[in-house]
C-alpha cells in the first residue's frame, strides 16, 4: 500500500519541485521517512525496468534483441534532452 500511495504522491511532488526534489522534501510531503522514499523509488524503478523489458520482448523476434532495443531507446531519449 505504501508503494501505491507513494506512486500517486510522487506525481504531485514532481509538479511542485521537479525531478530534482530531494528525498527529504518528498518524505516530508508524503509523511514518511526518507529511507522509505528511497526504498519506494528503488522498487518503482526496478519494476518499471521489468515492465519495459516485458513490453519490448513482445516486439522483437529474438529475446537476445531486448537489450539492444533498450540501448536504442535510451539513445533516442538522450537525444531529446
Amino acid at each position: 500500500m505504501l508503494l501505491h500511495n507513494a506512486a500517486a504522491s510522487f506525481q504531485s511532488i514532481e509538479m511542485l519541485g521537479g525531478a530534482a526534489t530531494p528525498y527529504t522534501e518528498a518524505a516530508r510531503a508524503l509523511g514518511i521517512e526518507e529511507g522509505a522514499v528511497k526504498s519506494a523509488i528503488f522498487r518503482m524503478r526496478r519494476r518499471y525496468g521489468e515492465i519495459l523489458r516485458d513490453e519490448i520482448s513482445e516486439t522483437v523476434n529474438n529475446a537476445a534483441d531486448v537489450e539492444d532495443e533498450i540501448r536504442y531507446l535510451i539513445a533516442i531519449l538522450a537525444e531529446q534532452g
